[in-house]
């Protein structure tokens, strides 16, 4: 009786063990980031804006439509930096769960005079 209860208890620790050990792996892993990122004063999609999480060397370049991509990001929280010349650099927390893809649109905009009247003297 003792010999069978010592065997249920190692099986069912090991049991629990083998519960945990994917939790905490999936915390330890990477997911993908995407969406589009548009000129809000244009309504054009925008190509070539450079998306960043900030503090790591994931980065991507936004192809036609203004679609990106990151893999590999870590998962939990990050914080992403879309860069756009001529636009206000843009940046916003996200939550990435490990081994999914979470969408993310970004609008861009300039506080800049946007009259486009060039005032000389």
């Amino acid at each position: 009786p003792f010999r069978f209860r010592a065997i249920t208890l190692i099986a069912a620790c090991l049991f629990n063990f083998g519960a945990i050990v994917p939790a905490v792996h999936a915390q330890a892993g990477t997911g993908t980031l995407t969406g589009r990122i548009l000129n809000e004063g244009t309504g054009q999609y925008l190509r070539h804006a450079t998306v960043t999480v900030v503090g790591t060397n994931v980065s991507t370049i936004a192809e036609a439509g203004g679609v990106y991509t990151l893999t590999g990001v870590p998962a939990g929280p990050v914080r992403l930096s879309v860069v756009y010349a001529g636009l206000d650099a843009v940046e916003f927390a996200v939550n990435v769960p490990a081994g999914q893809t979470v969408t993310r649109d970004v609008g861009m905009s300039s506080k800049a005079d946007d009259t486009g009247v060039v005032k000389l003297g």
